[in-house]
């Protein structure tokens, strides 16, 4: 119990961290992805993969200038290989830093951590009754990004999301998506 007060906690600054502004324009940039999750390890075994979504805020750096800070909220779905209308539905949200990278002009790298919570639970037509399940998160992600225009942008994303909680479960997802700067 007392290490769940830590995690709790830790999570509390981080999420205190990016969502406190230092600037009048806290909202620096807003990335809204297309996922496809692959579940890895036993687990993998019993789940297909279908398209989810990601939204990432980012906030002016509070840290130092060369990390960035962000909130990060997504949606995945896996349906039961056993029966395919079954699904397992995931709605992580993650507080994260990222250390960006430049590579040539317009094309960036990042390399960041998240810690949060996920809520899951299982969609089974037919069942009469629902149970919502709440999980410890953790992420690690790489991302390319590349700038298109003033303000906007392409990226690509591999985020490693490990879902701690009675059953640990592990899965990556292939995303890619826009961004934009306001």
């Amino acid at each position: 119990m007392n290490r769940f007060k830590q995690w709790i906690g830790l999570w509390v600054v981080g999420l205190a961290l990016v969502l406190v502004p230092k600037a009048s324009n806290a909202a620096v940039k807003v990335d809204l992805a297309l996922e496809y999750p692959v579940a890895v390890g036993t687990t993998a075994q019993n789940f297909n993969s279908n398209l989810g979504l990601s939204g990432d805020v980012y906030i002016d750096p509070l840290i130092a200038p060369w990390v960035s800070n962000y909130l990060t909220v997504g949606y995945s779905s896996l349906s039961l290989r056993s029966d395919t209308t079954s699904s397992f539905r995931l709605v992580p949200v993650l507080v994260g830093l990222g250390l960006p990278g430049k590579v040539t002009d317009g094309l960036t790298t990042e390399m960041g951590f998240g810690l949060g919570a996920g809520i899951g639970y299982i969609n089974s037509p037919g069942a009469t009754s629902y149970r919502a399940y709440g999980y410890f998160m953790m992420q690690a992600r790489g991302s390319v990004e590349y700038e298109i225009g003033s303000g906007f942008s392409a990226f690509a994303r591999i985020p490693v999301n490990f879902i701690i909680g009675t059953n640990k479960m592990t899965y990556l997802a292939y995303s890619g998506g826009v961004g934009f700067k306001f």
